[in-house]
């Protein structure tokens, strides 16, 4: 459970460091042009560019959530598009926390 928290709040964190608070309705493809080139991304095949433009898409739906979430004074920081964009949560975990282990739980403690 830890490790999760920390895989989650890593990835907030790293998401945090885009100024684009995604507020307003964002086109898409347009922003996945411009952040493609502002990452130097390149895919090897079509099918991946498309999954990897789909994992986009529902990362900027998660952003605009969130910082509708910030604007309604819900939560304190606003997150923003970063070069892990094209990611799952699972996909950064595996790729970038690799190595971090969780704390073992303490037992007999009070």
């Amino acid at each position: 459970m830890i490790l999760k928290t920390f895989i989650l709040l890593s990835l907030i964190a790293v998401i945090m460091a885009a100024p684009l608070l995604l507020l307003d309705p964002v086109d898409v493809e347009a922003e996945w042009a411009k952040w493609k080139t502002e990452h130097n991304k390149n895919y090897d095949t079509p099918e991946e560019e498309a999954k990897r433009f789909k994992i986009f898409e529902e990362n900027i739906k998660k952003i605009a959530h969130h910082n509708k979430q910030y604007q309604d004074g819900e939560v304190t920081w606003t997150q923003g598009l970063n070069q892990f964009a094209d990611l799952t949560s699972d996909e950064f975990g595996k790729t970038y926390l690799k190595g971090l282990k969780e704390k073992p739980e303490l037992s007999g403690t009070s």
